[in-house]
């Protein structure tokens, strides 16, 4: 992908949040990622990237009862590398190589606070999922059943 990105954006409000550190998606930055990624980006998903894209939620925490889940989200990954972030597309390329049971279809689009496991997308059917990435018996979990309950159901964290 292109070099590094050094400007960032002040805080934005988008998606009923407050985002700090963002590197909104530059013109082109959508098709070649997706060109990079083999894959198309969903149109909610893109909207976020175009904001947003290697920002921090303000209200970064998640939790559904129903799904028996709590999250919480560090970042969003940016399209280009910032600062020692690497982009979308270099970050799902190295996760493919070294975690072959990355699940075919899910697109992530952030690191948990942990910065371990990830947040994604499964293309198909727009659902937010959580990846646990050594968690062998159940390694997908469900979030929310799109990104706009995920984005819409972003709280302070508790912790």
């Amino acid at each position: 992908m292109a070099k590094s990105r050094k400007s960032q954006t002040p805080a934005v409000e988008a998606f009923g949040n407050t985002w700090s550190d963002c590197a909104p998606a530059l013109s082109g930055d959508l098709q070649s990622t997706e060109s990079a990624l083999g894959m198309k980006i969903p149109k909610e998903l893109a909207k976020v990237f175009q904001v947003c894209a290697g920002g921090r939620p303000a209200r970064n925490f998640y939790e559904s009862r129903a799904h028996n889940i709590e999250v919480s989200v560090g970042y969003i990954f940016p399209l280009q590398k910032q600062g020692r972030r690497d982009d979308l597309a270099t970050t799902y390329q190295r996760i493919r190589k070294h975690q072959p049971t990355f699940p075919e279809g899910l697109l992530p689009f952030a690191y948990d606070n942990g910065h371990a496991n990830l947040l994604g997308v499964k293309v198909r059917t727009g659902e937010v999922v959580y990846w646990l990435h050594d968690d062998a018996d159940e390694p997908l979990r469900l979030v929310a059943s799109d990104l706009q309950a995920f984005l819409s159901g972003l709280t302070q964290s508790p912790f």
